[in-house]
């Protein structure tokens, strides 16, 4: 029970940082891509490996919809 406590403590500053990095879905979608690299280029199992880039696959088909709904709202 100790650990809670330390559960909602983080540095703002890293934050910023990833917020300031990745603001946008092209930078949020470039990042992606980069760890999809990685992973396929890892020494890690195949399954994990497998497990991995499918979910970032998925990732990015949540950028993809939601840039799309997102350009698709039209005013009433």
């Amino acid at each position: 029970m100790q650990l809670i406590s330390n559960v909602f403590q983080f540095s703002h500053a890293e934050i910023a940082d990833v917020i300031r990095r990745l603001n946008t879905g092209e930078s949020l979608g470039a990042a992606i891509g980069e760890a999809a690299r990685f992973v396929a280029d890892s020494d890690l199992p195949d399954e994990d490996k497998d497990l991995l880039l499918q979910l970032l696959h998925e990732e990015e088909q949540v950028l993809q919809f939601s840039r799309t709904a997102r350009n698709s709202v039209v005013e009433i």
